[in-house]
């Protein structure tokens, strides 16, 4: 049993093929050069398509942008008149509150003040707290004992 083939079987083997292979191959690339061909007949196709898209992109982008800077332009000076007034309303605010906690801690010293006095006139009142009309009435018609 042969291991190899001949020279002259390999070469009969070969030219049996080589010509299916040729007609495959040739095949082959004119389908390639048909797709090539279709491909670039579409994009001729589809080219000006594709350009009146992106220059009417490009106008709506311009467009937008100009509306976007005349709607800025437009509200800029109300922007600044309400940022102004909020802050003159911040600065006012934060004086009358100044002026509340001034007056709050003037009155809590003046409260304060004040509940001294009261406990001061109220130690001093303690020992006269037994002392009744009932009981006045008592000790002048009946003596001292009656108490």
């Amino acid at each position: 049993m042969p291991s190899a083939l001949s020279q002259s079987e390999a070469a009969a083997i070969r030219a049996k093929y080589e010509g299916q292979r040729r007609a495959l191959e040739d095949q082959r690339d004119r389908e390639q050069r048909r797709q090539r061909d279709e491909e670039e007949r579409i994009r001729a196709q589809y080219c000006p398509l594709l350009q009146r898209l992106n220059e009417e992109e490009n106008d709506a982008n311009a467009k937008t942008q100009a509306a976007i800077s005349e709607i800025r332009a437009r509200y800029a000076r109300q922007y600044r008149a309400i940022r102004e007034t909020l802050s003159k309303l911040s600065d006012d605010t934060a004086s009358k509150l100044r002026e509340a906690d001034a007056r709050i801690a003037e009155a809590r010293k003046k409260l304060f003040s004040l509940h001294w006095e009261k406990e001061k006139l109220r130690r001093q009142l303690k020992p006269y707290e037994e002392i009744r009309f009932s009981k006045y009435l008592k000790r002048v018609f009946f003596g001292s004992q009656a108490a």
